[in-house]
């Protein structure tokens, strides 16, 4: 019976060489190099071993990967016979891989409720204690002096009843009296002197003692609050830790998977004998049989088990999977000082919300996603649309023609074609299914379905080198492709200080930090770009950004416009050309005007070399009047058929810049671009009449006419106020181009004469 050489991977210990990251899904190769493989035992010798059996198990890929996808290429002395997918519980535990008890190697300290008392109370009590000492031996010796002197009064009143010699011994005992009264006298008034002094001394060691008692008890009771401030500290802190930890364990559990798919590969090892490569040279694999004939047992498995040493190949996994991509955002910084000009950071937001975790890898972002394309749905046929006429009695009032505007096939298409594109919206697996942790009422709220964040904190993904010799992108096979360096100008720095931000087109500082360049690569209507370094992408829900490019705008047109008769104010629009090789996508864009953020705007899509438009909102510098209109009959004659009106109206502009602004093409001028858009009424009846009076000389769809007037006439203050040029479109839209100097005011007079007949009044339709 055939043994089978198991040889198991989890994903996770798999290097990743490459990402191809596409703007809804993500292509990731691994290499997995000297798997070592193992021929079938066998007793015969090198030339004659049959071939073995290994199986390579590849566990722990993310949910989220479309089986379909997986490719699996070998390189070595073994072939690929079978490949197959299968779905599996997860097998780890999310308890085990993330623990929940507090790892914290710090613990809390216990209260100290006895306070170790200073030297300088320890030795005031002690010499209260002494003083006491000695207090009470005074109080013994006086109360010594005053027991003997009671025995000696006791002893004088005793009766004497000895008659003889009564008068000496009288004598005697009085002078005995005497002298010992006397002495106890002594001794009681030296001990009554000592005491005093000792009292002295008692009181003040116990003054001194209590006020050190309570600088003590103070102290004792600060050291609590502090104690107390400490540990309240540490409690927070603490719980700031598990709260960190907590969030920790619920971002980690979205990404938790529920079932993970398993590759397993069948590697059939062929060991051939090292025989000559030319078919004639019978001589050599004679000599080697012979060789193997003379072999002893030991030299046999010796070389048996070299030959098993040596057997090793590599794999390469390949394989695509959704819940990850990237988008384009853009940083646009646009300067009216001197020349205008421009310059868009070109910024990708990576994504990943896999299970995997793709370390020291290759990035690159491509910009095909054959899911918006429809690879499989079929080009629509038209159908005959075949039409036949009914009797009246058939037809709708008031239908009309409508009926046939559009034919049931068409509408068939439609709702079809809606129908399928939501289909393909809903097409992805719910993440709940694939992703959370049982019981998460343990981890917290939110822990089982990945959420994300709208516009997070931007944040670079962080680089790690990785062991991996071969970190180059994969090959891709198909057309020759340009490829090209981008051209960059002075790299952006951090974040400038307020005061350096309104030099937004000043020279940067020489220490500014670069960042290395995108190799871009085009193959047809796929653009490839190549991050530099190794990256590396963890599962998360905010998604981090990474510099792409950053390109240089020259060409830089500002203009004003202005639709007084809707809005009387001045509309800043920028035309930028596209010089650099690079496609702009549709992406929102953050805009800056002279270091001053305006907001964010979606930035159409622009190919090499177009023209793109921008809105800059209301420039306040223009100011706009549109006073009411001005109306007066119109002098006719005395058997004239119609009455006639004449209507005046005037847009006032006034360029409240006093220093140079950029005119057209970018060249360093003191006028501003406007293009002023207003309207005069068209008729629907043959018999009314519109004719434009001022400007003179307009016709509908002719040649432009001089236009405009000093917008102050009394001081002569605007006779240099620039020049206009008028305009009359189709619909009525008289339209002017005015380049009005700085500090200068213009009027624009628009008159018209509405002619109707005698008794007949013009209205709205």
């Amino acid at each position: 019976m055939e043994s089978i050489n198991k040889v198991d991977y989890k994903v996770a210990d798999i290097p990743t060489r490459a990402v191809v990251l596409f703007p809804e899904r993500a292509q990731v190769f691994r290499d997995i190099k000297d798997i070592a493989l193992k021929p079938m035992d066998g007793e015969t010798l090198l030339s004659f071993r049959q071939p073995g059996i290994n199986e390579v198990t590849i566990s722990g890929l993310s949910p989220t990967l479309d089986e379909e996808s997986i490719k699996v290429e070998s390189a070595g002395s073994a072939v690929i016979t079978d490949i197959s997918v299968e779905a599996l519980p997860n097998p780890d535990n999310f308890k085990d891989v993330e623990p929940n008890e507090d790892s914290s190697s710090s613990s809390d300290e216990s209260d100290d409720n006895e306070d170790h008392d200073s030297e300088d109370l320890c030795a005031a009590q002690l010499r209260v204690r002494e003083l006491r000492d000695e207090m009470w031996l005074i109080e013994d010796a006086i109360d010594s002096v005053n027991n003997r002197q009671r025995i000696m009064l006791v002893r004088s009143n005793a009766a004497d009843t000895m008659e003889q010699d009564k008068g000496v011994r009288l004598a005697e005992l009085l002078a005995a009296y005497k002298n010992e009264r006397a002495a106890l006298s002594r001794e009681r008034l030296e001990a009554a002197k000592v005491q005093r002094e000792v009292q002295k001394k008692l009181d003040a060691a116990l003054a001194h003692a209590q006020a050190l008692r309570g600088t003590a008890l103070w102290e004792s009771r600060e050291r609590r609050k502090a104690k107390r401030r400490q540990r309240e500290k540490e409690q927070r802190r603490r719980a700031d830790l598990r709260e960190e930890r907590k969030r920790v364990r619920r971002e980690r559990a979205k990404f938790w998977p529920r079932y993970c798919y398993s590759i397993r590969v069948i590697l059939d090892v062929n060991t051939m004998t090292p025989i000559s490569s030319r078919r004639a040279s019978i001589a050599s694999e004679t000599a080697v049989r012979a060789v193997t004939a003379t072999a002893t047992d030991d030299e046999k498995h010796t070389a048996a088990a070299q030959l098993d040493n040596h057997i090793s190949c590599s794999l390469c996994v390949s394989y695509v999977t959704s819940a990850a991509g990237w988008t384009p955002s853009y940083d646009l910084q646009l300067s009216t000082t001197g020349t205008a000009a421009a310059t868009l950071c070109f910024d990708a937001k990576i994504s990943n919300q896999t299970s995997e975790t793709w370390r020291g890898c290759a990035v690159s972002l491509s910009t095909a996603d054959a899911a918006l394309a429809g690879v499989d749905a079929d080009l629509p046929e038209l159908m005959p649309w075949r039409i036949r006429l009914v009797g009246k009695s058939r037809r709708s009032e008031g239908d009309g023609d409508e009926h046939i505007a559009r034919s049931r096939h068409e509408a068939h298409e439609h709702r079809a074609f809606a129908l399928q594109q939501k289909r393909r919206g809903g097409e992805a697996k719910p993440r709940v299914e694939m992703f959370g942790v049982d019981g998460c009422d343990e981890i917290g709220p939110g822990c089982g379905v990945s959420q994300p964040d709208a516009e997070a904190a931007s944040s670079t993904s962080s680089s790690s080198d990785h062991d991996d010799d071969d970190v180059s992108t994969p090959r891709r096979k198909g057309k020759k492709k340009a490829s090209t360096r981008l051209e960059t100008t002075t790299p952006v720095a951090a974040p400038a200080p307020p005061d350096a931000v309104a030099g937004f087109g000043a020279d940067l500082a020489p220490e500014a930090i670069d960042f290395d360049d995108s190799l871009v690569e085009e193959s047809g209507m796929t653009t490839v770009y190549d991050l530099p370094g190794l990256q590396t992408l963890a599962p998360r829900t905010p998604t981090s950004k990474q510099r792409v490019a950053r390109i240089s705008f020259a060409h830089v047109t500002l203009s004003h416009h202005v639709v007084a008769k809707l809005r009387p104010v001045a509309y800043l629009q920028a035309r930028l050309k596209n010089s650099s090789r690079l496609t702009l996508l549709r992406a929102p864009a953050g805009l800056t005007l002279d270091g001053a953020f305006l907001g964010r705007a979606q930035l159409p899509r622009c190919s090499a070399g177009d023209v793109l438009t921008l809105n800059l909102g209301v420039d306040p510098a223009i100011k706009v009047a549109y006073p009411k209109p001005e109306v007066r009959r119109a002098t006719t004659g005395l058997f004239s058929k119609e009455s006639s009106s004449v209507f005046a109206r005037a847009v006032v502009l006034h360029n409240t810049r006093t220093t140079a602004a950029p005119g057209p093409g970018g060249s360093n001028r003191t006028t501003a671009r406007v293009q002023v858009r207003d309207q005069v009424p068209v008729s629907e009846d043959d018999r009314l009449r519109v004719d434009v009076v001022t400007p003179r000389g307009l016709v509908e769809e002719g040649p432009t006419v001089v236009a405009g007037a000093p917008g102050r006439e009394e001081d002569g203050r605007d006779r240099d106020w620039g020049k206009a040029t008028a305009q009359l479109r189709k619909g009525g839209e008289v339209c002017w181009d005015v380049r009005l100097n700085a500090g200068k005011m213009v009027k624009l007079w628009l008159e018209y004469a509405v002619s109707a007949p005698t008794g007949d009044v013009a209205v709205e339709c």
